[in-house]
């Protein structure tokens, strides 16, 4: 029959036999790893946060500094007086255009449908108005075009009679095709 007894063959006394591994040799390095590689996002972020802080504090520096810097309110004071009288200015005139248009006739609306009727290449040299009868004179690259800014002038309807006092050639020698013409229209 076969022993299966393990014989101890360590001769060596106790103290120089090598140990065994103990739980806590092993435990605790791999408990400091853990440890370790726990805090290392921790301190990436509080690293982070600290630079933002350091950056915030320096723009907080910077504005107390414009801050404690002295204000020139004499030049605001004086930029305000300005305003005022500005504004003094604006209100004067306004009564005083209030006073001078109240006995004439309203010029926009006649001056405005002239202008709005213009034709390209027809330019308006005067503009003028008796009270309800409007003339108005300018050039033109042709007298097509003289005809073609009459027949928009009539088609505006805020003219109730447009009519075509003259059409002169602006070049004497008839070379140019540019043309002077003076148009009256009643309101």
């Amino acid at each position: 029959m076969l022993q299966t007894n393990v014989v101890d063959l360590n001769i060596l006394p106790p103290q120089y036999r090598p140990r065994g591994i103990s739980l806590a040799q092993v435990l605790i390095p791999a408990a400091l790893l853990i440890l370790i590689l726990g805090l290392a996002p921790a301190y990436l972020s509080l690293s982070a946060a600290q630079a933002k802080t350091t950056a915030r504090q320096a723009q907080l520096a910077g504005l107390k500094a414009a801050l404690a810097q002295p204000q020139d309110l004499t030049k605001l004071d004086t930029l305000q007086k300005q305003l005022d009288q500005a504004h003094a200015e604006i209100e004067r005139l306004r009564i005083e255009t209030q006073k001078v248009n109240v006995a004439q006739a309203l010029r926009a609306p006649g001056i405005e449908a002239a202008i709005a009727s213009l034709n390209p290449r027809v330019e308006l040299v005067i503009i003028t108005q008796n009270g309800r009868l409007y003339s108005v004179t300018g050039q033109a690259g042709s007298q097509a075009l003289v005809l073609d800014y009459a027949r928009s002038l009539q088609a505006s309807a805020y003219f109730t009679l447009v009519r075509i006092v003259s059409i002169l050639n602006a070049d004497p020698l008839g070379v140019a095709p540019d043309v002077r013409f003076v148009i009256e229209m009643t309101q």
